[in-house]
């Protein structure tokens, strides 16, 4: 026996609930059912769930002969379109990357273009350069140009450009559909390009010759590609003309192409791109960078083509130079809780080093630029010099907020007593602050990752060739990163291995004379309380070092041997002489 009024939930989708009168009405004339709508809801609302329970429907027998009560379930519709169909199959974390797997081995192909309009819709965001490779390569399998441009219309929107499916996709569908029908895909992907390089690399081979057949033949190559290239043609002037301010890696490629283009390549970059971006001071009042630029190169005689290469390379350094970061970025929620160990495991501090010293050797080798080592030095200087500045205003701005104030009473009675004591005990406090701060802004940091290795190359080159860096840029830098780096010592001495003490010899002694590594480095190393594994490890190092290490001439300070016998006593009285190893090791100590 069943209720004669049954109850109806409808579980569906919020974009289906202006289909739902008219379905309901369908469905019920259909069964044939006196049906009450109770609620519409979504499939996964608690609502729904809580929905589906029993419902008990009591009766009575005649005469009150008895009672009876049964229990029906409640009648539940659920309505959703196809693709939650796979919602279900593909959900978890990996559900998408699974999607994208499964599309191309599906056995038909309707069901390949639902679970490519499932994989637009749900990857349009998270991963469109995965959703518009796989579908892509799917329309051009099925020959379907409507699926592709669909694909590039959804995924072009979060502005990757050309990257978003690669160019052998990009020449399969010109070949497969004619660069007619795909255009607005390809000037959609123009139009979210932010990379110059990629930008111009597609152009140049649209541009070019007819590409190697992918799915045809070579005259349906040859037929196409001149509707490819004439827009090419068209954009690659305007893209030369409009680019965008190089990242470091692009100012590189640029200047190789200066070199491979000649005069040329140099003409072209000192009259249109720098002007544009780089080098306002290239114009003179009243008239524009590009049409002064260009006076200056046709009529002035004095301009040979080695000046135009100086200018155009050493303004391309510059540009590089000058969006090279040096000092990371401060980390976000920096707390004064946790201690600087703490904050130091927990944040990752990107290596520098390797950029500076790429663009350091590119100005070794280009010699037209040797003479920005000067820029590269002043760059990282004011750099790391920024960064302990900020650390010292917000030391100061912290310790004027939880200074508290003394009684007046007190204050007059004492004032004399503290005027001698209190400006020390202030700049002792803000120094102290001034040190905690400064881990924030990674000055020490800095010099252990990217200055010192830095001084260290460049006392490696200057050793060969002291032409290319001048004494004073040398000094400067060798300076800074010497005094910071032993700051960073003695606030981290746990971290000070044999690879740092290696650094550390070759920016001031191996490839340099040995005053700076005797008369500001081995102090501060004596004054650091350094485990005795930690001095044994120095001692080593300034052993194998011993023979290449040079002294200026007139020398009269303390030997390297002395140095070592002074490290090796300290090593000694520091060790206990309580096992045949440390015993072994001290003898080592005091005979190297």
């Amino acid at each position: 026996m069943s209720p004669t009024n049954s109850e109806a939930v409808i579980c569906t989708v919020p974009t289906l609930r202006v289909l739902l009168a008219y379905i309901i009405c369908k469905w019920l004339q259909r069964g044939q059912i006196t049906g009450t709508v109770r609620r519409i809801t979504t499939w996964h609302s608690p609502v729904a769930r809580q929905s589906l329970q029993r419902i008990p429907v009591g009766e009575s027998g005649a005469d009150g002969a008895g009672s009876l009560e049964r229990w029906y379930r409640r009648t539940v519709l659920v309505i959703w379109p196809k693709w939650g169909h796979f919602s279900m199959l593909y959900t978890g974390p990996d559900g998408f990357s699974k999607a994208c797997k499964d599309l191309p081995w599906l056995d038909n192909a309707k069901k390949q273009r639902d679970l490519a309009d499932y994989i637009l819709l749900t990857g349009a965001q998270s991963d469109a350069r995965l959703a518009a490779g796989v579908v892509c390569e799917l329309a051009n399998n099925l020959k379907n140009v409507n699926l592709w441009e669909k694909a590039i219309r959804t995924c072009a929107q979060v502005g990757l450009g050309f990257v978003i499916v690669g160019n052998q996709v990009k020449l399969e569908a010109i070949e497969q559909f004619g660069f007619t029908a795909v255009r607005s895909s390809f000037e959609l992907m123009l139009c979210g390009e932010s990379q110059n390089l990629t930008r111009l690399r597609l152009l140049y081979v649209l541009a070019g010759g007819p590409c190697e057949p992918v799915a045809t033949d070579k005259e349906r190559v040859a037929e196409v590609h001149q509707e490819a290239r004439t827009w090419a043609i068209t954009h690659k002037e305007a893209a030369l003309r409009n680019v965008k301010t190089p990242t470091m890696a692009e100012c590189q490629a640029l200047l190789e192409a200066v070199r491979e283009k000649g005069e040329a390549g140099c003409t072209f970059l000192h009259e249109t791109l720098l002007p544009q971006r780089f080098a306002p001071s290239l114009s003179t009042p009243g008239r524009s960078s590009s049409s002064s630029s260009r006076s200056r190169s046709t009529s002035d005689e004095d301009l040979r083509s080695s000046d135009l290469k100086t200018s155009v390379i050493t303004q391309l350094l510059r540009a590089a130079l000058m969006k090279t970061p040096v000092v990371p970025p401060e980390p976000h929620s920096r707390g004064g809780m946790t201690s600087p160990l703490e904050r130091a495991s927990s944040t990752v501090l990107e290596d520098r080093s390797a950029e500076v010293r790429n663009l350091t050797q590119l100005c070794f080798d280009l010699h037209s630029a040797r003479g920005l080592f000067g820029v590269i030095v002043d760059r990282v200087l004011e750099s790391v010099d920024a960064a302990v500045t900020s650390a010292h205003v917000r030391a100061q701005m912290d310790f004027n907020l939880q200074r508290t104030r003394p009684d007046v009473a007190e204050l007059t009675t004492t004032l004399h007593r503290l005027l001698g004591s209190a400006r020390s005990s202030e700049s002792m406090l803000v120094e102290e602050r001034r040190k905690k701060y400064a881990h924030d802004f990674t000055a020490e940091e800095c010099a252990q990752s990217v200055m010192l290795p830095l001084v260290a190359f460049c006392a490696e080159r200057r050793s060969t060739h002291p032409a290319d860096i001048p004494d004073v840029a040398f000094k400067k830098l060798q300076k800074k990163a010497v005094k910071l780096y032993l700051d960073w010592v003695v606030r981290r001495p746990e971290l000070f291995t044999r690879a740092e003490m290696t650094t550390l010899l070759k920016a001031t002694a191996l490839y340099a004379d040995c005053e700076v590594f005797v008369s500001s480095v081995v102090p501060r190393l004596k004054s650091l309380n350094l485990s005795p594994s930690a001095i044994r490890m120095i001692i080593q190092e300034m052993a194998v070092c011993k023979s290449d290490l040079v002294f200026p001439e007139n020398y009269a300070g303390p030997t390297l041997e002395s140095i070592i016998s002074e490290f090796a006593e300290t090593y000694i009285e520091g060790v206990k002489l309580d096992t045949p190893g440390n015993i072994i090791n001290a003898l080592d100590c005091q005979r190297s």
